[in-house]
């Protein structure tokens, strides 16, 4: 059961959450998918995935309390490893529910109804830089990618924000 996938150019980076795990599949031959590698995450419940832009690394999240974003360098698929994982700070219990890349900056919707802004130009030094707090229980969702450079970020208690990053 694929959860939540991402795909660029003709790799699905796939967020197997009940496996535990992420895959990487050559869909180039869409009637053929071949499987690359796969890799488990921090929490064993790998939610979502998305690829930092120069393809280098995998940024994942696990849907489960106390459980870290991961950062893995994705290089070399024959030997995937974990450079870092990330807690909230003024949340740590309360997982990333979604990663979304911009940049070197990730934006993180959060349990505990928080959008939170890292640093990863280093990817093996992820770095809190701004959070946001949003409803009661969930931010669910973030687009980063309007032209204007506002995010969209969407709440489970029916908020809808739009946010300037400065």
């Amino acid at each position: 059961y694929i959860h939540d996938g991402y795909i660029r150019g003709d790799t699905l980076w796939a967020g197997e959450i009940y496996a535990g795990l992420f895959s990487v599949i050559d869909i180039s031959d869409k009637t053929n998918p071949v499987l690359l590698a796969t890799q488990s995450t921090p929490g064993q419940f790998c939610h979502n995935t998305w690829l930092s832009d120069n393809s280098q690394f995998l940024f994942t999240t696990d849907e489960l309390p106390n459980k870290p974003l991961g950062s893995f360098d994705v290089s070399n698929l024959g030997n995937i490893k974990l450079v870092d994982e990330y807690f909230t700070d003024s949340m740590p219990a309360n997982e990333v529910h979604n990663v979304r890349v911009l940049n070197d900056f990730l934006i993180n919707p959060s349990y505990g109804s928080q959008l939170t802004i890292c640093d990863a130009a280093r990817p093996d030094n992820i770095i809190e830089i701004a959070s946001y707090p949003t409803g009661s229980y969930l931010c669910w969702d973030a687009s980063p990618y309007l032209p204007s450079g506002n995010i969209i970020v969407a709440d489970v208690d029916g908020g809808v924000y739009v946010l300037e990053p400065n």
